[in-house]
């Protein structure tokens, strides 16, 4: 977040909007960025981070490549299923997934089981953010559809909620 009408980032300790993990990554990077020296922190852009079910990806936005693997080695001491990757964008817009993609270190991908259907999340998909949330839209949209139906679904990004409505309609439709 920003001060109003400035670049200036609001530091915050904990967010109530983001589940624990993600809450732990982000104090341990504000550690990891103060100990870098200038030259390396006024590299990074963002960070992105994706957690489901304690597994973990986390993204270092930087504008040139630089050796983070200390990064990496403060999240592996914290969490048993992490994954750093780091992306080199060094556009001037609002982009922020884009350009080359780098795995550092632990795992690549999230892998998830909801409604008896497995799937794999990378650092760069689409995701729900708030899985609980998700369960219980899923299973409001689950109890609409009656058997023997035709089901389109809009928008459907990963076509997660598609895969998850074959189990009651006799066709899905996923269209993004």
């Amino acid at each position: 977040f920003y001060i109003k009408g400035s670049n200036d980032i609001v530091s915050i300790e904990y967010c109530m909007l983001m589940n624990d993990d993600i809450n732990k990554v982000f104090s341990i990077f504000k550690d990891y960025l103060h100990s870098l020296d200038e030259d390396k922190s006024c590299l990074i852009k963002h960070l992105v981070v994706r957690a489901i079910a304690h597994q973990i990806l986390v993204g270092l936005i930087i504008k040139s490549d630089f050796d983070c693997s200390a990064f990496y080695t403060l999240l592996e001491n914290n969490f048993s299923k992490i994954g750093l990757y780091k992306i080199i964008n060094n556009r001037r817009d609002s982009v922020v997934l884009s350009g080359k993609t780098i795995h550092v270190s632990g795992i690549k991908e999230i892998v998830n089981n909801n409604f008896n259907l497995t799937y794999s999340v990378d650092l760069l998909g689409f995701q729900q953010t708030n899985i609980e949330s998700q369960v219980i839209v899923y299973r409001k949209v689950l109890d609409l559809i009656k058997p023997n139906s035709v089901v389109i679904n809009g928008f459907s990004g990963e076509r997660l909620l598609s895969g998850i409505l074959t189990s009651e309609a006799k066709h899905v439709y996923g269209r993004e």
